[in-house]
């Protein structure tokens, strides 16, 4: 997303100067002040299970320093930038290990994680308390492990699932999956993700923790299973073998079905 000024001020803007975040907290009286961030995230808070009304308009500023909470006041201006020179990056990401999962299902905090694609489910259509129809889709992460982390999504997230889906269709290689905003809970005694309204779906983003994923990956083939087709990163260039050799030892990483 473009990078966008901040104007918090209750007076006539004096083209002030460009300050952090963190200034903010340092800044007693009135303004003018103005900051430079980038929306790296945006979302509606929906009242999902009742009535679906949108409640807020959520972002996800970023600046230089990315380590404070500012409040819009009622007086706040925001004005988008073309272009800036600002080192602030595209995404921000804080990324959960799958094996610590477990312990994190105990907090209220949302979860990033970062996973190969190995699965999904087609749209299922679910009622709310209020007896309105809502869609629901599955998907499961594979980690540099082999640890499996299974995915439900709702709301919107299923759209945006289905979007990145269709632009991978023709991709080869396996799709590696970043799931931002969403909280954990416990499904038949193992740790699981669920969506909110502020979780996004992510492929093959340009940053080193997924580059890290990809490269760890890559010797290994992923077949998507419940889908219109198949993901294997050795799909041209694994070498044929004879029955009699699949006999002989087993193929690593493929699902215990398929063997």
């Amino acid at each position: 997303m473009a990078s966008t000024v901040l104007h918090i001020s209750g007076q006539a803007p004096q083209s002030p100067a460009i300050l952090s975040l963190k200034e903010f907290q340092l800044k007693n009286g009135i303004g003018p002040w103005m900051a430079r961030v980038r929306i790296v995230r945006m979302w509606h808070e929906l009242d999902f299970m009742r009535t679906n009304d949108v409640t807020s308009l959520d972002l996800l500023l970023l600046d230089d320093d990315n380590d404070y909470r500012a409040y819009f006041n009622w007086n706040t201006d925001v004005t988008p930038l073309e272009s800036t020179t600002a080192p602030i990056p595209g995404h921000k990401f804080f990324f959960t290990e799958f094996e610590a999962l477990a312990v994190a299902a105990t907090n209220t905090y949302l979860i990033d994680v970062v996973g190969v694609l190995t699965s999904h489910t087609n749209l299922q259509q679910v009622k709310r308390s209020s007896g309105d129809a809502a869609f629901m889709r599955e998907l499961t992460l594979e980690n540099i492990s082999g640890m499996k982390l299974r995915v439900t999504l709702r709301g919107d997230s299923t759209s945006e699932l289905t979007r990145n889906l269709d632009a991978h269709e023709l991709n080869p290689k396996p799709i590696v999956d970043v799931v931002a905003g969403a909280y954990v809970k416990q499904y038949l005694g193992k740790p699981s993700l669920s969506s909110t309204n502020a979780t996004k779906i992510y492929f093959d983003l340009d940053i080193p923790e997924v580059l890290h994923v990809r490269e760890r990956s890559s010797h290994r083939t992923f077949f998507m299973q419940q889908s219109q087709f198949m993901i294997a990163s050795t799909l041209f260039v694994t070498p044929g073998i004879t029955i009699e050799e699949c006999f002989l030892f087993r193929v690593p990483y493929l699902p215990q079905k398929l063997m």
